[in-house]
């Protein structure tokens, strides 16, 4: 089963993340798809998401914490540090615009990486399931609880509607949020 689909910014390659197979990447130019799992633990090869800053540098999460980078220089994943995150399975991954990368979690709300360790984002006590940002800088949150926005240093719940599973913010509306709930329903919103 494919789970996460990126396509790398800097050179066009794609990469698809699999629930027990790895990560596998097609070249553009060669047309043929290669396993791509050097770095990533082979005994536990599920990867429920990925992300890419603006360098290129891609992210692929396993629901067991672990976290693994790939820079658009670098031949293989290297494993990120996972001391602060709690023992809980991880549901969401984004990094922001500002290249903080976020880690989300059932019931346990958000983690931001400090570079060695992980910390929590604020009080959100829920399960994130999508992350977006908006053009302001603030982080939109689709959870069990419905929609909440990170902006001026705390958590505002959206009062929208609970089991948000898909979630966009619109790139020229910072206060605009398409969401996606688990029963089938789409919803915009604007706050």
């Amino acid at each position: 089963d494919v789970l996460a689909i990126i396509q790398r910014k800097t050179d066009g390659m794609l990469f698809i993340g699999t629930w027990g197979k790895g990560v596998y990447r097609r070249d553009p130019r060669a047309g043929e798809w290669e396993k791509f799992s050097r770095g990533i633990d082979s005994d536990y090869a599920y990867i429920r998401a990925m992300a890419q800053a603006h360098d290129g540098t891609l992210y692929a999460m396993d629901p067991r914490r672990r976290v693994y980078r790939l820079s658009p220089w670098e031949q293989g994943w290297q494993s990120l540090p996972s001391a602060g995150l709690p023992d809980v399975e991880a549901r969401s991954l984004f990094v922001g615009q500002d290249g903080q990368l976020h880690m989300g979690f059932i019931a346990e709300g958000i983690y931001l990486f400090t570079g060695s360790s992980w910390a929590r984002k604020g009080d959100l006590r829920t399960t994130v399931r999508a992350m977006d940002a908006g053009a302001d800088g603030s982080l939109w949150a689709g959870t069990d609880g419905g929609v909440f926005r990170w902006k001026d240093g705390s958590w505002q719940n959206m009062n929208s509607p609970a089991q948000v599973s898909a979630l966009e913010v619109n790139p020229h509306r910072p206060d605009e949020v398409v969401v996606g709930t688990a029963n089938g329903q789409v919803y915009r919103y604007r706050g």
